[in-house]
């Protein structure tokens, strides 16, 4: 193993944090992009060491949890920072259909009290560019999503590299 054996994740992480601002793909970011940078991150990580060792169980998840650590921070970072400069975002835009699809739900009090905190992160974002509660929420659910498609990627990436790179020895 390398010195810096976490590099190559972020990397891939910085990578995939860039592709996850442009809007056309932001929604295929954590199902798509996240895994694929785990591979990308596994593969560099093989090509570094130039494939001295199998990759096992325990690293791939070690580095698709790494890497989707990596992801939640330089995602959330850039998110953060490009809604301070425009004072708006996703949230901003998609209110309205949030407070239609809160109402259709009939939760009740549980819906008016949803509805009071995205009018506060609102208020929030559009008079600072910040807001401390979408700052908490965003990075929860980045940490959770990233985190398991980078070891479902992991995962992926140590089938395809194990069955590629190194062959099974044959019963001779």
């Amino acid at each position: 193993m390398t010195s810096n054996k976490y590099f190559p994740a972020l990397v891939c992480a910085f990578g995939v944090s860039v592709i996850s601002i442009i809007p056309g793909f932001k929604n295929f970011t954590c199902c798509l992009f996240v895994p694929m940078a785990s591979i990308a991150a596994l593969f560099i990580d093989q090509k570094l060491t130039r494939f001295e060792y199998r990759i096992s169980f325990k690293h791939a998840i070690k580095f698709g949890f790494v890497m989707g650590l990596y992801a939640t921070f330089m995602m959330s970072t850039l998110d953060v920072f490009i809604t301070y400069i425009l004072k708006t975002n996703d949230l901003i835009r998609s209110i309205p259909d949030l407070k239609v699809a809160l109402a259709q739900l009939n939760m009740g009090d549980a819906a008016d009290e949803a509805i009071k905190l995205i009018e506060f992160m609102e208020t929030e974002i559009i008079a600072t560019g910040f807001s401390s509660v979408y700052t908490f929420f965003m990075l929860i659910n980045n940490f959770v999503i990233n985190s398991v498609f980078g070891i479902i990627g992991g995962l992926i990436g140590m089938s395809f590299i194990n069955t590629k790179y190194f062959k099974k020895p044959s019963n001779n």
